[in-house]
């Protein structure tokens, strides 16, 4: 029987980018499939469970991802402090409506240890990146469209 766990880790990350780029094109069905396969080459890989997120933003089921979150929160320290998980959370509440958004967006930007979910979140305020480093107050823009964000976050094996 074949121990996928070992495969090399650059395939791995290729893997991961292709993945992305499914998600950011639409080819959802295919993303799921290689995702699956993903869990297989690193069971014990949790960071791939914000995947799951990415693909039902794209459906715009919100409010399920926010529950995957909460779970992958709640699953080990680890996750709890993984930054991505909490822009992914203010997104997701941004794009629901919900004001609390903004309580997940400034912890992102306050602990500034994650440059990706960093510009997730800058995003959300309508922040693009010949904007970061003005000092206007944040106004919040229109849902951003899940394609441009789909590539924001590079998840590394």
């Amino acid at each position: 029987m074949n121990d996928y766990s070992k495969c090399d880790k650059p395939v791995v990350t290729g893997l991961i980018e292709v993945l992305m780029a499914g998600i950011k094109h639409g080819k959802l069905a295919e993303a799921e499939a290689l995702l699956a396969a993903l869990r297989v080459l690193r069971p014990r890989f949790r960071e791939l469970d914000t995947f799951d997120v990415w693909l039902l933003i794209k459906r715009k089921r919100y409010l399920e991802a926010t529950q995957v979150l909460r779970n992958l929160h709640g699953s080990s320290d680890e996750m709890q402090n993984l930054p991505i998980c909490t822009a992914l959370h203010a997104m997701c509440l941004y794009a629901s409506g919900d004001e609390a958004w903004r309580i997940s967006a400034n912890e992102v930007l306050t602990r500034n240890d994650d440059e990706d979910a960093v510009a997730l979140v800058n995003m959300l305020y309508g922040k693009g990146p010949a904007t970061i480093g003005e000092a206007a107050a944040p106004v919040p823009a229109q849902p951003p469209a899940v394609d441009t964000m789909a590539h924001a976050y590079y998840l590394r094996a």
